[in-house]
């Protein structure tokens, strides 16, 4: 991994990120996309529960249960 720069101290680090989750009754739903994130700031487990939360609130659930998470620095 490499060192951040000014930029990525300004803009945060792009990670890539998919969550696919499970409801009660066996519906999927799946979020993907790019998040803009300050490690100094945040971390894996906090940003997967907001995604998480989010996920649940979008399917009209108080929970689900997660299928899949990865969250990956956006660099070849």
């Amino acid at each position: 991994m490499s060192a951040p720069t000014s930029t990525d101290a300004i803009e945060g680090v792009a990670f890539h990120f998919i969550l696919t989750a499970q409801g009660r009754h066996g519906e999927t739903a799946t979020l993907d996309g790019v998040a803009y994130l300050d490690p100094a700031l945040t971390s894996r487990a906090k940003f997967f529960d907001e995604m998480r939360t989010h996920l649940a609130r979008e399917m009209g659930l108080a929970r689900v249960s997660v299928l899949f998470f990865a969250l990956e620095r956006e660099a070849l």
